[in-house]
């Protein structure tokens, strides 16, 4: 009895530590989708930097560092144009009206070439963001394909220790018709969240493809479909494992010597 149960405490461990790995995840996503500040008192973590998006800050610093030397290129060359201008107007021959007007047109001019300068730099800082939005996505999401495929494969193991378990108890004549079933369908449950955690791949896998709002909902569809498939087939095998206990199998078949 006291071996019985301490291999029912080992697998009721197990279950736990399936359990902990689904709240690690269920927390890294709500850290990653609400980016709060921290009121807890305590220092955040230091994260480790990231070659790509660290290459695509770079780019953006760099970016930026180009477009103050052009608009600081422009506004010394207006200056050296105007300059040039109001000297010509100093000449005998030289019209003042045609002078000015040339020096506004010059003005005008320069202040597109800034206009245009400024828009394309915004719009390449704009495309180097929504690459490293798309980055850290990524990688958020392979952290938790990561974690389900972990989960599913601890409940797979699981379910075939409990299943030695009850063979084991048959071998000894108990009755182990309730716990078997209960095995049946928590083993059905781990196999639909395994297909499930599957289908998050094939939702990003067309993230390339598709429409980007449509595949950002239909990836947070697939994880959350996921999710509740690993805590069903997590609270099935809690259950197959509760037969297991001490009052819950099936007594011994009756024997000629305890007849």
């Amino acid at each position: 009895m006291d071996q019985k149960r301490s291999i029912i405490r080992e697998l009721a461990a197990a279950l736990a530590a399936v359990g902990i790995l689904l709240s690690a995840t269920a927390y890294a996503q709500e850290a990653a989708t609400d980016g709060a500040a921290n009121t807890s008192g305590t220092a955040p973590k230091v994260r480790r930097p990231i070659p790509g998006i660290v290459d695509k800050r770079q780019e953006i610093k760099d970016i930026r560092a180009e477009r103050r030397e052009a608009v600081k290129g422009e506004v010394e060359k207006l200056r050296a144009d105007v300059k040039n201008l109001r000297a010509k107007s100093a000449e005998p021959d030289a019209v003042k009206t045609d002078v000015r007007d040339a020096i506004k047109d010059r003005r005008q001019e320069a202040r597109e070439n800034i206009k245009d300068v400024r828009a394309t730099a915004r719009e390449n800082i704009a495309a180097k963001r929504a690459e490293i939005l798309k980055e850290r996505a990524r990688r958020q999401l392979n952290t938790t394909v990561g974690r389900f495929e972990a989960a599913v494969a601890r409940l797979e193991k699981l379910a075939e220790r409990v299943d030695l378990r009850i063979k084991k108890f048959e071998e000894q004549g108990r009755d182990m018709s309730a716990a078997k079933a209960k095995l049946s369908g928590a083993k059905a449950a781990a196999a639909k969240a395994k297909e499930d955690t599957a289908a998050i791949k094939s939702a990003a896998a067309n993230a390339a493809s598709g429409e980007q709002a449509a595949v950002v909902e239909a990836i947070k569809t697939a994880v959350n479909t996921a999710k509740e498939s690993i805590k069903k087939a997590h609270a099935a095998l809690a259950d197959a494992v509760k037969s297991l206990k001490p009052g819950q199998t099936g007594t011994p078949a009756a024997t000629p010597g305890n007849q």
